[in-house]
């Protein structure tokens, strides 16, 4: 079974979250294992899932994964999203973030997701997941989707 790991910064109301949680809702369960990981939404943010009613299953809540730039809080939730992998191994991890392309931080979220990804799952030296970026070209130079 393929295991699909999505990253988002926030699920608030709009075109991006619906598209994360449309595909993490409708792979085909035989073949794909899921999970959602998502920030916390703005002050004068609304939540998708809760304007339409909806529970997502294998969603993962990191409070400090967000939109802004903040130098401390970022660390803290690419150590997070490291762990987080590490548990989870995915094959696929697919971002939906447009912050990190200018955080002092991390300069593109694609490139620690790729190093984290190949350090959480490799065996043997082989890494065996992708990094996929909504948002932006493929973040890794491997065909679309397996």
């Amino acid at each position: 079974m393929t295991r699909v790991l999505r990253v988002i910064a926030r699920l608030n109301i709009g075109g991006p979250a619906i598209h994360a949680t449309l595909l993490s809702k409708r792979l085909d369960p035989a073949r794909y294992e899921t999970m959602l990981v998502t920030g916390a939404e703005g002050e004068n943010e609304g939540n998708h899932l809760q304007l339409h009613g909806q529970v997502l299953q294998n969603l993962v809540t990191m409070p400090d994964l967000g939109r802004e730039i903040r130098g401390l809080q970022d660390l803290r939730s690419l150590w997070a999203l490291a762990g987080l992998m590490r548990r989870f191994r995915p094959h696929v991890v697919h971002t939906h973030a447009a912050k990190a392309r200018g955080s002092p931080v991390s300069p593109s979220l694609s490139t620690p997701s790729m190093a984290m990804c190949s350090a959480a799952t490799s065996r043997r030296g082989r890494s065996r997941c992708s990094v996929r970026s909504s948002g932006d070209w493929p973040a890794s130079p491997t065909s679309w989707w397996p």
